[in-house]
């Protein structure tokens, strides 16, 4: 492992009698998806049919914060049995061949927090897929190639960003990693310190965030919520508010930040000069974990930055496939922009 995982947890024989026994009983009782809403309300309390040591290391990994990162390896995959890697996240589907994982992660993913999707992205589907897409190699997306994906915080742009980022790994033959910094590695003098705790710098939305929305998802939003969550994320973009950089405890910081979607306010010359400082802290920092196909990697959103390293996609079937998760801590936070309490798409 790396000082960035200091360990990972790794299923034993055991576990994985445990765990198949539980994937078991819940399939069996005729869950086709993971984007059932049924599923959704039962999986925290499911999950504590997970084995006892595993559902320890993940709250302690919530509630003491050792690290940024979180790594569970060891759940087996048939790599043939998954099928190609589709040529587009629309081709992939919760369900089929990647059901049974995809419920593993997720029941892993509840001992952190509460599934949340946005309106704007992957249909609003709250399991996406990662996956390399022919037209997009250049772009700073999550389907690029042959382009490094920077450094970034998720969604770091809203306060209503996941607090944490979950990572299944189905396929990997290019050994492409995932670049993560942590925030607990970085130093920063007094006064460039002082500067990123202050609200002097910018973060707009990505591009995903304004492809179309099907009608299926505007007509379960309603036309009032989604106009007004369309209006809030235009506003981010085009006016965006003074943010810090830093914030939280001085001796144990939090961050957000976006190595190509923040900069510091114009005319600010002393933001600037600590954002460019911040950006060498975290570019000393990367280290690229190579996920494993069954690796789950749980990334801590306010202290860990992520990115992916460039790989040359070959869109045959075989190419790198992640599946990801956004998770928070409270679902209250966004009410205002979801259109009951139990549903967990935002706009």
């Amino acid at each position: 492992m790396t000082g960035l995982i200091p360990s990972a947890y790794l299923l034993t024989a055991k576990d994985l009698a445990e765990i198949d026994a539980l994937l078991g009983q819940i399939l069996s009782g005729g869950l086709h998806t993971v984007e059932d809403s049924g599923f959704h309300e039962d999986a925290p309390v499911l999950a504590h049919g997970l084995p006892l040591a595993l559902r320890r290391h993940l709250y302690e990994f919530r509630l003491k914060e050792p690290s940024a990162a979180c790594l569970v390896r060891g759940f087996v995959l048939d790599d043939d049995a998954l099928g190609p890697t589709p040529a587009t996240w629309r081709e992939a589907g919760s369900s089929g061949p990647t059901l049974t994982a995809e419920v593993f992660f997720y029941l892993c993913a509840t001992i952190l927090g509460e599934s949340a999707a946005w309106s704007t992205k992957q249909d609003a589907r709250l399991m996406h897929d990662i996956v390399p897409v022919e037209g997009d190699e250049d772009k700073q997306l999550g389907s690029g190639s042959n382009t490094v994906l920077t450094w970034h915080t998720e969604d770091g742009f809203s306060d209503l960003r996941a607090d944490y980022l979950g990572l299944m790994c189905l396929r990997n033959h290019s050994a492409t990693g995932t670049t993560v910094a942590s925030v607990d590695t970085m130093s920063f003098d007094a006064r460039t310190a002082a500067v990123l705790r202050e609200p002097r710098f910018e973060i707009v939305p990505d591009g995903s965030h304004f492809q179309p929305i099907s009608a299926t998802v505007r007509a379960s939003l309603g036309a009032e919520l989604l106009a007004r969550g369309l209006t809030r994320l235009e506003h981010m973009r085009d006016s965006p508010a003074p943010v810090s950089l830093l914030f939280g405890a001085r001796e144990r910081p939090y961050l957000r930040a976006d190595q190509y979607f923040a900069r510091a306010i114009d005319g600010d010359d002393l933001a600037a000069e600590a954002y460019a400082s911040l950006a060498e802290e975290v570019a000393s920092r990367l280290e690229p974990v190579i996920l494993e196909p069954g690796d789950v990697l749980f990334l801590d959103n306010y202290r860990a930055v992520h990115g992916r390293d460039s790989f040359q996609a070959k869109f045959d079937g075989t190419d790198r496939w992640l599946k990801r998760l956004n998770l928070v801590r409270n679902l209250r936070d966004s009410m205002e922009y979801r259109s009951s309490p139990s549903t967990r798409v935002m706009v």
